[in-house]
């Protein structure tokens, strides 16, 4: 009975400790905007936006490439990048940079972050964005 008790709690704090920080997967790492933010300003890279020219121009980050992620050229633009420049990648929400990261991974770039909850989050923040 001991034995099985010392198991379990084992396996609860491995679980805990797997599910703590900054979420990390295959595709790349998932930073929330005050962390993306202090990451940029200690590493500086270059920030993509994957959102549409529309959406860019109602407001994006500072120093920010526009780089639409619906353009049928997306990934042969994407391959013409420094795979190892680090990048920040974002878009409305999260969910067109996630897959923009994860194909970056898969094209082979090492240093890549997503801004989680997007564009969004940032604001919602309350940093800076440029119109």
């Amino acid at each position: 009975m001991k034995l099985w008790s010392i198991k379990w709690i084992t396996l609860v704090a491995l679980l805990l400790t797997a599910c703590s920080g900054a979420s990390q997967s295959k595709e790349g790492q998932d930073l929330p905007p005050t962390t993306f933010a202090q990451k940029l300003k200690e590493q500086p890279g270059v920030v993509l936006d994957v959102r549409t020219p529309e959406e860019y121009t109602e407001g994006h980050l500072p120093n920010a490439q526009l780089l639409n992620f619906y353009d049928e050229r997306f990934r042969q633009k994407l391959e013409q990048l420094d795979k190892n420049q680090t990048y920040y990648v974002y878009c409305r929400s999260g969910g067109r940079s996630s897959r923009a990261v994860a194909l970056m991974r898969e094209l082979g770039f090492k240093k890549v972050y997503n801004l989680k909850g997007g564009i969004m989050d940032w604001q919602a923040s309350q940093l800076p964005i440029e119109r």
